[in-house]
């Protein structure tokens, strides 16, 4: 999925690299959108694997990617043992995020990106091993 738009300097070029990044693939523009719904725009992972369907790896990976990017932010460490582990994601708070939000906005529609990040969430349930979470997206 390529977000169009013209750059004019190389802060436009680093936003679409950003955009293009997170709506490239379903799992991490569905990550954005639930981080985006939820209370202070945070979530644990556990409960982005479980609403999403897939594997907790698979959850933290996408994770990774969108905070290589510069999107989310680990919020809080979970202590076992002596390692930590990242336990609590949330969206970054800049204005850069916003612009983003836009462009995946005006790319899907609001109600076109509910009907797609649901889908993409049945899809998973459907062939989950995973006991589902009683989750609402609205």
């Amino acid at each position: 999925m390529v977000i169009d738009f013209e750059p004019r300097n190389i802060a436009d070029i680093e936003l679409k690299l950003r955009a293009t990044t997170a709506c490239e693939n379903i799992n991490r523009l569905s990550i954005l959108y639930l981080l985006k719904k939820s209370t202070k725009n945070e979530m644990k992972a556990e409960d982005i694997s479980s609403i999403l369907g897939v594997s907790h790896r698979t959850a933290l990976y996408h994770l990774t990617i969108l905070k290589d990017y510069d999107l989310v932010e680990v919020r809080k460490f979970t202590r076992r043992g002596f390692r930590l582990f990242r336990s609590v994601w949330g969206l970054k708070n800049d204005e850069s995020m916003d612009q983003i939000f836009g462009i995946i906005h005006n790319k899907y529609g609001m109600e076109g990106l509910h009907t797609l990040v649901k889908n993409n969430i049945e899809a998973r349930k459907s062939n989950s091993r995973k006991k589902p979470k009683a989750y609402i997206i609205c």
